[in-house]
């Protein structure tokens, strides 16, 4: 594949629907990561493909923050459409899980995307899903200081104005998406608060809330979740983030924001976090399936 202007030196990642490039932007003399369209027989056309990849580069062109992706360049070359974005070497959530990440860095990573959502709701975008392998750092682990966390994957953000559709919805992962957005209910910015906060329970219990069985039924956990005794801290901030009910969230992401910074981790004992990593293959599609019924309440026991 040539784009012209740029490197491509290797694949740095893969989704079902688009692959990434590590590259060299020529011109500026910096490392970028590309992303180019890729089809999959079960997924839309090529060309709804393509749209979907060039709009996420026009949602982003309207964000400049520190805590989200930075967009360089969008177009199409010899049929293909491609993205190309500040690559950033520390990887994503997912995979810093699987290392350990303490409290401190628990509370900085979720402040961080707080506020990065407190900005794209304030220019009218919702994320529509927030999830660990869409939440990125631009340093490894043990670099230095605590590297900022970084929103990306804007692909099927909506503006506040649009109106949500079902199909819209689908793209979205079952284990972070709200009560609303799995109900195909209409959206607000509460719903990217409530998909922050269901990364912080799997941060600190080793596992989102929601669960969909196989039949269809959907499964949350109760609104104040019981976490393991180390992690008390949080469990006030989880309670309203992870409110069934929009109107119980906190009202904003610098809302949010501002309840982790009164959150007290230095007294707290020196625990280091690890969460299994939840692959894409375990990772579900949101199915619109009606009203949600009252939350069938399964029980995370504290981790020994």
């Amino acid at each position: 594949m040539n784009i012209p202007g740029y490197e491509l030196r290797r694949e740095i990642g893969r989704g079902r629907t688009a692959r990434v490039y590590l590259a060299r932007q020529l011109d500026m003399d910096r490392d970028v990561a590309v992303k180019v369209v890729e089809q999959a027989a079960e997924e839309p056309s090529q060309e709804e493909l393509a749209n979907r990849l060039l709009r996420e580069a026009d949602v982003l062109r309207r964000l400049r923050h520190p805590n989200i992706v930075s967009v360089y360049d969008a177009g199409v070359h010899e049929g293909v459409a491609f993205v190309v974005m500040e690559h950033l070497a520390g990887g994503n959530l997912q995979r810093r899980l699987q290392q350990g990440v303490s409290l401190a860095e628990v509370r900085g990573i979720v402040r961080d995307i707080a506020r990065a959502l407190d900005h794209a709701h304030g220019n009218g975008v919702l994320h529509c899903d927030v999830k660990p392998e869409n939440i990125l750092f631009r340093d490894a682990p043990g670099a230095g200081a605590i590297s900022p966390a970084l929103l990306s994957d804007f692909g099927i953000a909506r503006i506040a104005w649009e109106t949500s559709s079902a199909d819209d919805l689908t793209q979205a992962s079952v284990p972070y998406a709200s009560p609303e957005q799995l109900a195909g209910r209409q959206l607000d910015h509460r719903a990217d608060l409530y998909g922050l906060g269901a990364v912080l329970h799997l941060m600190l219990a080793g596992e989102p809330p929601p669960r969909a069985d196989t039949d269809g039924v959907v499964r949350l956990h109760e609104a104040t979740p019981r976490l393991p005794r180390n992690f008390a801290p949080f469990a006030d901030v989880m309670g309203r983030v992870l409110a069934p009910l929009p109107e119980a969230r906190p009202a904003s992401g610098a809302e949010f924001a501002g309840e982790l910074d009164a959150v007290t981790v230095e007294g707290a004992p020196n625990v280091v976090v690890r969460a299994a990593a939840v692959t894409t293959a375990e990772i579900q599609s949101v199915a619109p399936i009606g009203d949600v019924p009252d939350p069938l309440v399964t029980r995370a026991e504290p981790r020994r």
